[in-house]
């Protein structure tokens, strides 16, 4: 039998052909072929980015944990801008907003700066209000307002220290200009005279209201008052020695101008006249301390 040398019918492939190197799945940038396909198509995967069926598998996986907390629980539509009021309310109420704006509770302090002896309620039943109409939460809403008192208060502690050291410092001034503390208690005086002799009860409460019982500036303007009323009679509760007790300089000024008004000199020299007495026992006073001080000038 003669040997048959025909070649084989070629396969196609080789072991001697070069290795060729096949992905694995996990390599491959087409991993949604492997999703079945009634459901490959869904946009849930739109948002799934991967470059490899493994970051795939990963980023799918994570999502699948996220979803199976919210599986159950209390669901609430994202608000529209073509929502009722009825809608937005019932969303604020799932929030947690009070039922009413009562349910929000004002803040409570410790201790209250010197000078506030309330909260101001009124104030705060306004904002409560707002915060209801807005949709706050009870916390929200109690955390606004405690933040915006205290912000209040420390602007107001500092308006109270900027003008404390204001007046002391008009005080030290008023207290050298008036020859020092014995002068200034005596024209203090004076000025507290005049006051009481022009001042009605309102005026006197607007006064003690508003601070400028204590501002140093009032002071100096009731002496002033109080030095072209010298002739006047104070009341009877300040003698004519404490109503013009001063310096001598001052005494002085006072005197001159005593002397200068005619009807303090008809006063003082028709003895039928109401106010004789008070006309002698002022210039007397002022005579004294005048001539007791050595000043004449």
């Amino acid at each position: 039998m003669a040997e048959d040398n025909t070649p084989p019918a070629d396969p196609g492939v080789s072991l001697t052909d070069p290795v060729v190197s096949t992905p694995s799945p996990d390599d491959t940038n087409d991993w949604k072929p492997l999703i079945p396909e009634d459901i490959r198509h869904n946009p849930v995967f739109d948002n799934v980015q991967a470059k490899t069926v493994g970051d795939a598998f990963a980023n799918i996986s994570k999502q699948l944990v996220g979803a199976q907390k919210f599986i159950g629980a209390d669901k609430m539509p994202a608000p529209t801008e073509s929502w009722s009021d009825d809608e937005w309310g019932e969303h604020y109420t799932r929030l947690g907003r009070p039922e009413q704006s009562e349910g929000y509770e004002s803040p409570k302090f410790e201790k209250l700066p010197d000078g506030i002896e309330a909260l101001p309620e009124e104030e705060m039943a306004h904002f409560k209000g707002v915060f209801h109409k807005v949709g706050l939460t009870k916390k929200q809403g109690e955390a606004v307002m405690k933040e915006y008192l205290e912000r209040e208060f420390g602007v107001y502690a500092n308006r109270q220290a900027e003008t404390a050291k204001e007046k002391e410092g008009l005080l030290n001034k008023l207290r050298s200009d008036w020859g020092g503390e014995e002068g200034f208690n005596a024209n203090v005086n004076m000025a507290k005279a005049a006051f009481a002799k022009l001042a009605d009860e309102e005026t006197i409460d607007f006064v003690n209201k508003s601070g400028l019982a204590t501002d140093p500036r009032f002071f100096s303007m009731f002496y002033k008052m109080g030095a072209m009323m010298s002739g006047d009679n104070f009341g009877t509760s300040t003698s004519p020695e404490t109503v013009f007790a001063g310096t001598p300089a001052q005494s002085l000024e006072q005197l001159k101008r005593f002397e200068a008004d005619p009807e303090n000199m008809k006063a003082l020299y028709d003895k039928k006249h109401p106010g004789h007495a008070n006309a002698i026992a002022t210039k007397n006073s002022l005579y004294q301390k005048v001539y007791s001080g050595g000043d004449h000038r």
